[in-house]
C-alpha cells in the first residue's frame, strides 16, 4: 500500500505526511517539491496557475510517481483539487490509498496567517475552495483539527480497516 494525504492548504499534509511516512517506516514524498519556483512565485503573489499548467503538471507528477513507486512505499501528501487529477494519481498506482485531513475553513485561515516563509498564502484560500472538487473515490476522512499524535492514531486504526 501507499498513502496519500490529502486536503485543502493548511490542514497539515506535510506534518502528518511525515509523521505517519516515520511511523510505517515508508519514504514521505511532498507534492510541493514538484511546483516549480516560477509558480512558487506566482502563488506568492496571490495567482493560481491556469488549468492548463495544473494539468501538465500533473501529468508530469504521475510520471515522477510511477518512478518513485517503483523503489519503494510512500506516503505523499499535497493538495489535489481536480477529480480528474486524483484518478491519475490512482491511475499511477494501483494500491494508492487517498487520506482527506478535514479542517474547517475558519481553522484553516488561522493556521494560513500564522504560516512563515511558505508560498502558500491566506489569500489564496478562498480561490483554491472556489476550484476545489468533491472527493468521489473511496477515500479515508480524518478529523484533522486533533493533536497530531492523535491524527495519526486515528489514520492507522482506518488504514488497518482499509487493509
Amino acid at each position: 500500500m501507499n498513502y496519500f494525504i490529502l486536503g485543502l492548504p493548511g490542514s497539515g499534509k506535510t506534518t502528518i505526511g511525515k509523521l505517519l511516512a516515520n511511523k510505517l517506516n515508508f519514504s514521505f514524498y511532498d507534492l510541493d517539491d514538484s511546483i516549480s519556483d516560477s509558480f512558487k512565485e506566482r502563488m506568492e503573489k496571490g495567482e493560481l496557475v491556469t488549468e492548463n499548467e495544473r494539468d501538465e503538471f500533473f501529468q508530469q507528477f504521475s510520471l515522477k510517481l510511477k518512478e518513485l513507486l517503483k523503489k519503494d512505499n510512500y506516503v505523499i501528501s499535497g493538495h489535489v483539487a481536480k477529480e480528474e487529477h486524483r484518478i491519475l494519481i490512482q491511475e499511477s498506482c494501483n494500491d494508492m490509498v487517498f487520506i482527506w485531513l478535514d479542517v474547517p475553513i475558519e481553522e484553516l485561515q488561522n493556521r494560513l496567517k500564522k504560516r512563515k516563509s511558505h508560498f502558500f498564502g491566506e489569500s489564496l484560500l478562498q480561490k483554491i475552495i472556489k476550484i476545489q472538487e468533491p472527493i468521489k473515490k473511496d477515500c479515508i476522512f480524518i478529523d484533522a483539527t486533533k493533536e497530531k499524535n492523535q491524527v495519526i492514531q486515528d489514520i492507522l486504526l482506518h488504514i488497518k480497516l482499509v487493509e
